[in-house]
């Protein structure tokens, strides 16, 4: 009678009746969770990076820039200028916002600058008797010797991701040099000074 007991045990089982290790149930690891979820312990998939704030005013504001563009450029109002003109201004204005989500931070300028552009400005017409001096006395009088002189200025605009500081960096080094007797030079960060050429010391 034991051996039948014995013999008559269900192959794959203990005798309590549990699933063997040598079963398919024991021998698979962890099966994915419902609905596609990932097995227990890997780690969720990466959600991909938020959106810069402004993206829509970005888009709408280069749609808007480039269907200018196009109406200037083509100068003709048909129907299908209009219609091929959009789709075009559409497909810049999704490049540049694109691009604008790669950048590692977004200019902020500020518009109490607008009196430094317009300063510069003026100082293209303003610097044109000071390089005409220059030009007639070292050029071509020689009588004095050249140079220049190199200026400083305190510069504290330096945090590589503040928006409106990385826009005063690229303003400050763009219209520094548009004026024709300085051109921009350095931008020393240890010292946080900017440095620039002049024709004549100030």
């Amino acid at each position: 009678m034991a051996e039948r007991s014995q013999s008559g045990s269900r192959p794959g089982g203990d005798d309590d009746g549990e699933p063997g290790a040598s079963g398919d149930g024991g021998a698979t690891g962890a099966r994915p969770g419902r609905g596609g979820e990932p097995p227990h312990g890997s780690d969720p998939p990466a959600a991909p990076p938020p959106a810069p704030p402004g993206a829509l005013r970005a888009w709408l504001a280069w749609l808007l820039l480039s269907a200018a563009l196009w109406l200037a450029l083509v100068d003709r109002v048909p129907l299908q200028e209009l219609a091929a003109g959009a789709g075009v201004a559409a497909l810049a204005a999704s490049a540049a916002v694109i691009v604008r989500r790669r950048r590692p931070v977004l200019l902020a300028p500020r518009p109490r600058w607008a009196g430094r552009l317009l300063r510069a400005l003026a100082g293209l017409a303003g610097d044109l008797p000071l390089l005409a001096r220059v030009l007639w006395r070292r050029g071509l009088l020689r009588r004095e010797p050249g140079g220049g002189a190199l200026v400083e200025q305190p510069f504290g605009a330096l945090d590589p991701h503040d928006g409106a500081q990385a826009a005063e960096r690229a303003l400050s080094l763009s219209i520094g040099s548009l004026a024709p007797a300085t051109v921009v030079v350095d931008l020393d960060e240890e010292r946080a000074v900017l440095v620039s050429h002049r024709l004549e010391r100030p």
